[in-house]
């Protein structure tokens, strides 16, 4: 997060840069009473006008001051006075430079550039030359303002403009200043005030020794900062200039500020804000209130900082202050960053990027695309926040910000970081590093110190960590950033947490969290109270340890009770499951079953239950149903008369990694057995689940990319198709199903039901998910599904709304058959191309015996647009789609694209791309009963702490009750079998599972392999 530094009306106390570029009414060598007794009483009116203007000018009144140079300008024009006339366009172009808007702001000053050419006026040539010069400087494009301000400068010495070479020296160390190159700054600024001293300049002294002060501040020299401003303000009282001594003590509050002084900071700013009030100085109001909103935003008094922050953007607005109104959205963004409301903050960041692209200010783009991609980097969003995060850098290179390269660096690494990119992250952080050191940034240095501190945490080299966090604490301690203080003491804890030492984390931990109290960080305060709990809990402390995780899931659960996006929510939430499984290990311990229950529902698909809560209640604003308690558990397993049975997979840094299986029959009854995950134990179940079924070898068919699923993902002769990767080996598998078997059931067989037709609904976490359940196979050979009727849900809860979506009527009309499309190109970063995906004539011959059985009609071919599917789809009570799945779309590094993940190809047309993704289901609303996806790893996709999210949970929130996916590439000719007995079996048994079970029973006789009729699940409801 960046604070912008600098505001564009007081960058513009760069103070000499103001009355660079604009000229008083008075035009030279005239007076108005000489000129009111000549005869041309129209000279006199125009030179009248131009002097009301200038002092509405000085009083913010920009409006008034245009109407009223435009005014005079058109008196000049018709007397032919050009002098006159290029004055009068500086000025303009002076008030649209102050308003940030630069486009017409540079088009006056040409004109008047042009006109001062003209006529050989060589000083009226160098004023604007330096207007052009602030131009470009406030827009960022510094080797552009440097450009003219050197041409200005140059004419300033060739004409002997002594005040004029100070006035563009002071200018050329602002855009020094802003690209960080503080002793260039210096160098330039020192020129100035010796020259202001030689020629007797006090107001351009204090003016310059205010910029001075400004060096020393950003390059944390908070002594030398004062000096300079204490002389600058001591000059403004002497000569009486009000508007100089407010502006100073503006400066001066801003030191205090950066120190972390706040009540002298807000001292020195609310004098500043009485004068700037009492001289009528709407910008230099507004600036203050700016600032003052920052120390209220650094004291974590974030209501004082957003009033503040609003009464500036009011101003900005009132004045029509582009630049500055950017500016303060900026400020309210890193509020609700803060805050961890990051919907908010982006909705700010992205006003505050049109304004900054809108009026050409660079480097306030870089700013804001850096803060951008913070809140991604929050969010998890990592591959979003790095293509902010680049884009800021190219800009912040482009314009030759030096300081902003730094922090962009740091910000790169921060992502790497997150996502265990180590080497990658440490580079990017000593660039950072180098930088900071370079332009003498402190506090940059320091934030960067406890970046590189995190990379060797996460190492696991924990003295260097230790050795960076230390430095880091210095610096913050230095510059008086308690927030600062506060992450470095929480990260100072974990590495004593990794370490065992847990004694001296709690220490440190209890210090951050009075921090994070203190300056009101809830989501920091969210983590530490977890990390303290974690701490407890190693140490025997349970009942402590549980009260403390428990306060960290309020703080975290009130965090997610905000205008979040869906994406937005799911990112979030997975950034703090570890503690709900904490919780659950802590109560364990304790003997709490029940209790651990709930917290195990409580940190699963929060998100998802939300999203299709809102669905159910048509709610305008998200809902936010609270997890189910036993009770609730309960009354489910009765309303669904199924054996629930819940898994939670529990590999935390603390305790014993191990399953969690709760048991609930319909009768209530609870039961509780858990399986100690040792290493032996943790590579079966990850090796069980890669190779039986999923990532690596057994049934893997290459469809998880895009460039295998053109090979044909549903091949109809297996042995010869391309697709395939592996020499299938059923010994292999056989033990996989084996090993899971008894890890995950043998546990519990006792509790489950006897009788085959009572139906058991698994509900998996993470891994889990992608487990065939119907195959798992016991010590005798046999398959669940030969013993059991089988459904998953992705949480209790979830099951219960699902209930809740599903209508009575059960019958079998009104369907709606696809298969086999026309099929759309898709784009595949393997070979970087638009490929077209294979032709399923066996889906197509699937399609039309189940339209047949269905009394309906196939859509098949290039009749099967995804416009023609989705108009009939709301209408529908089953829909069958036998096609592509296409498991990756939607995720960036794989497809190219950024949506959920998941997508179903169907024919494109002119008005659509013929891919159905997870994200436009999300859209639509419908009222089947049964959704049917007949393709390859349309169970699958992003496994999440919100469950699997892809196509069948896009489809459950769309209304859907019950859906029928698949866990790998099918093949065609079983599955066409399995299909046709399924709707067979529907007609007869309204219950789903029970039918889905029957066809696989009968699948299985012509086709034994489970690979070949194992792969589909029901979620959701079963009648």
């Amino acid at each position: 997060m960046n604070l912008s530094r600098f505001s564009t009306i007081t960058a513009i106390a760069l103070l000499t840069l103001i009355s660079s570029s604009i000229t008083t009414g008075m035009l030279p060598g005239r007076s108005i009473q000489v000129l009111a007794q000549t005869q041309d009483n129209r000279q006199a009116e125009a030179d009248r006008l131009a002097q009301q203007a200038w002092e509405q000018y000085q009083t913010s009144q920009f409006q008034a001051a245009l109407q009223s140079w435009q005014q005079a300008l058109e008196i000049y024009r018709e007397i032919g006075d050009r002098t006159g006339e290029g004055i009068i366009l500086n000025n303009i172009g002076g008030v649209y430079a102050n308003q940030g808007q630069y486009p017409q702001a540079l088009e006056f000053y040409q004109q008047a550039l042009s006109i001062a050419q003209a006529v050989g006026d060589r000083a009226g040539e160098g004023t604007t030359l330096n207007g052009i010069g602030r131009v470009y400087l406030d827009q960022g494009q510094y080797p552009q303002a440097l450009e003219f301000y050197q041409q200005a400068l140059s004419i300033a010495r060739a004409i002997g403009d002594r005040a004029g070479e100070g006035t563009t020296l002071n200018g050329i160390g602002g855009v020094y200043l802003y690209q960080g190159q503080y002793p260039q700054a210096l160098e330039s600024f020192q020129q100035a005030l010796s020259i202001a001293r030689a020629i007797g300049d006090p107001a351009g002294e204090g003016a310059t020794l205010n910029n001075i002060g400004r060096v020393y501040l950003y390059q944390g020299q908070y002594p030398q900062a004062l000096e300079s401003l204490q002389q600058a303000l001591s000059i403004a009282r002497a000569i009486g200039d009000r508007a100089g001594e407010g502006t100073t003590l503006n400066g001066i509050g801003r030191v205090y500020l950066y120190q972390g002084q706040y009540p002298q900071a807000l001292e020195s700013f609310q004098q500043a804000l009485s004068i700037a009030r009492e001289v009528d100085n709407r910008a230099g109001e507004g600036n203050i209130l700016d600032n003052m909103g920052k120390v209220y935003f650094y004291q974590g008094q974030y209501p004082q900082a957003l009033e503040s922050f609003q009464q500036a953007l009011s101003i900005a607005r009132a004045i029509g202050d582009w630049a500055g109104e950017g500016t303060t959205l900026n400020n309210i963004g890193n509020v609700y960053l803060y805050q961890g409301q990051y919907p908010q903050a982006l909705g700010f960041y992205q006003q505050a990027l049109s304004i900054a692209r809108e009026v050409g200010n660079r480097a306030e783009e870089g700013t804001t695309l850096n803060n951008i991609g913070e809140v991604y980097r929050n969010l998890g969003q990592y591959p979003q926040a790095l293509e902010s995060l680049q884009q800021a850098l190219f800009i912040v290179r482009e314009v030759g910000d030096r300081a902003g390269e730094g922090t962009t660096f740091s910000n790169i690494g921060n992502v790497y970081l997150y996502q265990g990119q180590y080497p990658q992250a440490l580079e990017s952080l000593q660039q950072a590093l180098f930088i900071v050191r370079e332009v003498g940034d402190r506090a940059g240095e320091g934030t960067i110190l406890n970046n590189i501190g995190n990379v060797y945490l996460y190492q696991g080299q924990y003295s260097q960590a230790l050795g960076s966090y230390q430095q880091a604490l210095s610096i913050a301690r230095e510059v008086g950033s308690r927030a600062g203080e506060g992450t470095i003491l929480n990260n100072i804890g974990n590495v004593y947490a990794n370490q065992g030492l847990y004694p001296q984390a709690l220490e440190s931990y209890q210090q951050a969290l009075s921090i994070a109290q203190e300056v009101g960080d809830r989501a920091g305060e969210g983590t530490i109270l977890s990390s303290i709990g974690a701490s407890l809990f190693e140490l025997g402390q349970l009942q402590s340890a549980e009260a403390e995780l428990l306060e960290a899931i309020t703080v975290l659960d009130a965090l997610r009770q905000q205008d979040f996006t869906d994406a937005d929510r799911i990112s979030l939430f997975d950034t703090q499951v570890v503690v709900y499984d904490v919780l659950q290990q802590v109560q364990i311990a304790q003997n709490k079953i029940e209790p651990a229950l709930e917290a195990s529902e409580r940190g699963r698909a929060r998100p998802f239950v939300s999203l299709l809560s809102q669905r159910l209640q048509q709610a305008e604003t998200t809902a936010n149903l609270p997890a189910p308690s036993v009770s609730d558990i309960q009354q489910t397993a009765r309303a669904q008369n199924a054996t629930l049975v819940q898994y939670s997979v529990i590999s935390t840094t603390v305790g014993t990694p191990a399953i969690y299986i709760w048991v609930i029959p319909p009768t209530g009854d609870i039961a509780f057995r858990s399986i100690e995950l040792n290493e032996a134990n943790q590579r079966t179940l990850s090796g069980a689940i890669a190779t039986a079924f999923g990532e690596n070898t057994v049934f893997r068919s290459g469809s998880t990319t895009i460039s295998n699923l053109v090979s044909n993902v549903r091949p109809t002769d297996r042995s010869a198709s391309r697709d395939i990767e592996f020499e299938y080996n059923p010994g292999v598998a056989s033990d996989n199903l084996r090993q899971l078997h008894q890890l995950l059931i043998e546990p519990i067989a006792d509790l489950l039901p006897t009788n085959e037709s009572d139906r058991i609904v698994f509900i998996p976490q993470g891994g889990l998910f992608l487990v065939p359940f119907a195959a798992l196979q016991d010590a005798n050979g046999d398959y669940l599904i030969e013993n059991h009727t089988i459904s998953i849900a992705p949480s209790i809860q979830i099951l219960d709304l699902t209930r809740q979506q599903a209508s009575p009527d059960q019958s079998l009309d009104n369907a709606l058959v696809v298969g086999n499309p026309e099929m759309p190109t898709v784009w595949d970063t393997q070979s970087s191309t638009d490929i077209q995906l294979n032709p399923l004539p066996g889906a197509e011959q699937e399609a039309q015996a189940i339209a047949q059985f269905l009394n309906t009609e196939a859509i098949i071919g290039n009749a099967a647009t995804e416009t023609a599917v989705t108009q009939q789809m709301p209408d529908a009570q089953i829909i069958h789609l036998a096609t592509h799945g296409l498991l990756e779309y939607g995720i960036p590094s794989e497809s190219g694209v950024l949506d959920v993940p998941g997508a179903i190809a169907l024919t494109p047309s002119a008005s659509d791309d013929g891919l159905l993704t997870s994200a436009e289901i999300l859209e639509m609303e419908l009222q089947a009963e049964l959704v049917v996806l007949s393709a390859c790893d349309t169970g699958r996709g992003q496994i999440t702490g919100d469950g699997v999210v892809g196509l069948s949970r896009a489809l459950i929130s769309a209304g859907v009750p019950s859906v029928v996916v698949s866990l790998w590439a099918v093949p065609d000719a079983p599955t066409a079998e399995l299909m046709t007995q399924f709707y067979h079996q529907l007609e007869t048994n309204p219950d789903k599972a029970q039918a889905l079970r029957q066809a696989m029973l009968t699948t299985m006789n012509q086709h034994p392999d489970p690979k070949d009729w194992a792969a589909f699940t029901l979620i959701g409801e079963t009648e």
